[in-house]
């Protein structure tokens, strides 16, 4: 099984593995995204990306999918991602997503599972951020979808 993992403003698609993302990291994230989910606002990172570089991330539950922003609180948000499980989910996640960012002109939404990716103004600014930032999603994507 794969994700298509999907860049917004770029149409860049790349097949995501569950075999890229390890079992611990599963077992680590699944509490964490429950906690998030929860709270309901900013929540910090696991790790030291929270606790030493005060990276947040809200989620959130919308048209049967995982919706996230992901930033540090000064800086705002560097990304919204959203993760589709279900083709039922997708059309309407999907309209969303394009509708609140934005896409290249033509895109359509891939086969599901995916993890569509908006890059928002700031992640311009944040040297050093694309270094882990597509990991992350990818993490939080698999997660997702083995709840």
């Amino acid at each position: 099984m794969y994700i298509n993992h999907v860049t917004l403003s770029t149409g860049h698609t790349a097949r995501t593995s569950r075999a890229d993302v390890t079992d611990e990291t599963i077992k680590t994230l699944s509490p964490w995204l429950d906690a998030a989910l929860a709270h309901k606002d900013d929540y910090p990172l696991p790790g030291t990306l929270g606790a030493r570089d005060g990276y947040v991330m809200s989620a959130s539950l919308m048209h049967g999918g995982l919706v996230c922003h992901v930033g540090q609180l000064e800086s705002g948000p560097l990304v919204s991602f959203a993760v589709a499980k279900r083709s039922r989910q997708s059309g309407e996640l999907w309209a969303w997503m394009c509708a609140q960012y934005g896409s290249r002109a033509g895109l359509t939404a891939p086969g599901t599972p995916w993890c569509a990716v908006a890059l928002r103004p700031s992640f311009a600014l944040q040297h050093g951020s694309s270094a882990w930032i597509g990991d992350f999603e990818r993490c939080v994507a698999w997660t997702w979808l083995e709840r």
